[in-house]
């Protein structure tokens, strides 16, 4: 919920999204847990200062996947359908998107990479895929090792390629329709991070 707070100026900037899920989850067997999620939204906004609303309301696609842990014994475990890909510090990514993903953890380390690309429309509503996300295809992934007690050295990997392709010259879009870029990216990090304990007498 948000108010414009310069009423003076009678932007009419006051929005009022709000959010209701409904999910269910459970095991298939004592390897395999499954999770399907439905989102209800709806959202007013007032944009003109002649004080004209647009609301807009629906239901959209949430969280729904397969997630098959430890395969035929090992440390390795896939999840497949439409998932949360969070990177806990919300430097690169933090959505819900289509994907097919890897885990694997041992002694002192974890790593997990999977490829994400949408394969069904977002909202009941929609016309089709977003544009901006229709043929783009991402590679992603995060390792973390602890060599030491209090000492971890972590990395990840963010490949997205926009196979998309541009219209040719005089092609027609529809309004809301235009896909603004069609990039060919990468990001890549790294951190080092520990504790030292000093006694002194």
């Amino acid at each position: 919920l948000g108010f414009d707070l310069d009423r003076i100026r009678q932007r009419g900037r006051d929005t009022l999204d709000q959010e209701l899920k409904l999910d269910a989850r459970g095991r298939a067997g004592t390897s395999v847990a499954w999770f399907v999620q439905g989102v209800g939204v709806a959202e007013r906004r007032r944009p003109l200062a002649g004080g004209s609303v647009r609301k807009a309301s629906g239901w959209e696609r949430g969280q729904t996947w397969l997630l098959f842990e430890h395969i035929g014994g090992s440390a390795v475990s896939l999840q497949i359908g439409r998932i949360a890909l969070i990177e806990r510090r919300s430097w690169w990514w933090d959505d819900d998107v289509d994907a097919l993903r890897l885990s694997g953890t041992g002694s002192g380390w974890r790593i997990e990479t999977g490829l994400a690309r949408e394969v069904m429309k977002r909202a009941v509503g929609d016309r089709g895929i977003a544009p901006e996300l229709k043929g783009l295809t991402r590679w992603f992934g995060q390792a973390r090792w602890s060599p030491a007690e209090d000492h971890t050295l972590e990395g990840f990997w963010l490949v997205a390629n926009d196979g998309s392709g541009t219209p040719a010259p005089g092609t027609r879009v529809d309004d809301g329709q235009e896909d603004r870029s069609d990039a060919r990216l990468r990001w890549a990090g790294l951190r080092a991070s520990g504790n030292e304990r000093v006694f002194s007498s």
